[in-house]
């Protein structure tokens, strides 16, 4: 009785809606095109600028990015986030040709001991440098923390109490399928939480304060198959359609 008195118009813009949803699944499952490959960099390249690697680098007003040599680390070189100015927003450097919802990254790093910041950790649903998510640890509050950044601000979505320390590596680990965010330390799951701020997909990458020194020996990467449909997935084949 409803469908009888709807518009033939309106009838026909819903079929043609579900119509994209179910081709949508059909073809990409519910997150959208998901590489099988993953991928790994050791910072091991005897050379300085990490833009060669393929990363995208934050303002040097963060602290400056370079491949360094550092006893400590894997075949004695590591990624290194100098300290830059104070009143900075945090550093990142995010792999730029990997834009991804639904993955798996840890990165093995830790921070100098000497400065007023002593945190290190991975951004992930990275849209740009004021609008992203941020898993770090934080061996000043003694704490893992995960937070969204929004316009610049950020609103910490859920902190627990954690031993590090700084001068010490520690192996950050995020899962992110749809609005489920997961956090490890040291292979151990920590905090998870369901937050829908960035439903869709982002660039992955590496975080430090600007008031910080810190020190990143690998990032990993690897690809999961969506497990939760949002309608932000529609938008690449929308965009498609009108091109």
């Amino acid at each position: 009785m409803f469908a009888r008195n709807l518009p033939w118009s309106r009838l026909a813009g819903a079929a043609g809606l579900s119509a994209a949803v179910l081709a949508a699944v059909l073809l990409f499952g519910a997150g959208g095109p998901v590489p099988s490959t993953s991928r790994t960099w050791n910072f091991e390249e005897k050379r300085a600028d990490p833009t060669e690697l393929g990363f995208r680098l934050s303002s040097k007003q963060g602290g400056e990015w370079l491949l360094a040599d550092h006893e400590d680390a894997t075949d004695h070189r590591a990624l290194v986030n100098r300290p830059g100015d104070p009143a900075a927003m945090a550093a990142s450097a995010v792999v730029d040709d990997s834009v991804t919802r639904d993955f798996r990254a840890s990165t093995r790093c830790k921070s100098a001991g000497d400065r007023s910041q002593q945190a290190c950790g991975l951004v992930f649903r990275f849209v740009n440098h004021a609008n992203y998510y941020v898993a770090r640890v934080d061996a000043g509050r003694n704490a893992v923390t995960l937070g969204v950044v929004v316009g610049g601000v950020e609103r910490e979505l859920r902190s627990v109490a954690a031993q590090v320390q700084p001068e010490v590596w520690q192996e950050v680990a995020v899962v992110a399928q749809a609005d489920y965010l997961l956090v490890s330390l040291n292979g151990q799951r920590v905090l998870s939480v369901h937050d829908p701020t960035f439903p869709g997909a982002g660039r992955v990458g590496m975080w430090a304060p600007a008031d910080g020194e810190a020190y990143f020996d690998e990032l990993s990467l690897s690809f999961l198959p969506a497990k939760q449909f949002h309608p932000s997935d529609l938008l690449p084949i929308f965009l498609r359609r009108k091109t």
